[in-house]
């Protein structure tokens, strides 16, 4: 009986433990949260220029990333979601499509700044000021199947302003040659 309660006891001071621990996590994670939400200029802090290749030569790279999980302190899986407006070189876009089946596209809307969560579906605010204005978007799944390997990938094209505007769940790093 003794151990019955020795036991009882000591799961019930684990879970508590497991508990605070968690919250403290998402405590920390907040600042972290809001951090991942600052967009990012270049290829280099998250490896994109190697994941990134296919397209071509970027003039200019502006992105974000988050992640559903809440940090490394608790275990779990964690999806990581980039969002990016990438400029390419002069003629980068219809070189991309050249030969390629293209529909008419729209961005996701952009994020309300009073949102207090994150929604995948929606370009979080400072990032769709680098979205080109009056931009004629265009997608090819076609094409976004040969040029990006991620879990989810979108791709929108716009010719006139040679912007790619990027969408991936799980952006895949290319296979080890």
């Amino acid at each position: 009986m003794r151990r019955r309660a020795f036991i009882g006891t000591g799961v019930g001071v684990v879970g508590a433990l497991v508990t605070g621990l968690a919250w403290a996590a998402r405590s920390e994670d907040a600042g972290a949260e809001a951090a991942e939400r600052e967009v990012q200029n270049g290829l280099e802090p998250a490896g994109l220029r190697t994941c990134l290749e296919k397209l071509g030569p970027v003039a200019a790279a502006h992105w974000t990333e988050e992640s559903t999980g809440t940090g490394s302190r608790v275990p779990g899986p964690s999806d990581f979601f980039l969002q990016a407006f990438l400029t390419l070189a002069p003629g980068g876009v219809a070189r991309l499509l050249e030969g390629y089946p293209t529909n008419p596209a729209s961005l996701p809307p952009v994020r309300t700044a009073a949102e207090a969560t994150k929604h995948w579906d929606e370009i979080p605010p400072a990032l769709a000021a680098f979205a080109p204005s009056g931009a004629s978007w265009v997608g090819s799944e076609s094409r976004t199947a040969t040029l990006v390997r991620a879990d989810h990938a979108t791709l929108c094209f716009d010719r006139a302003s040679d912007t790619v505007y990027l969408k991936t769940v799980n952006l895949h790093l290319p296979h080890a040659s």
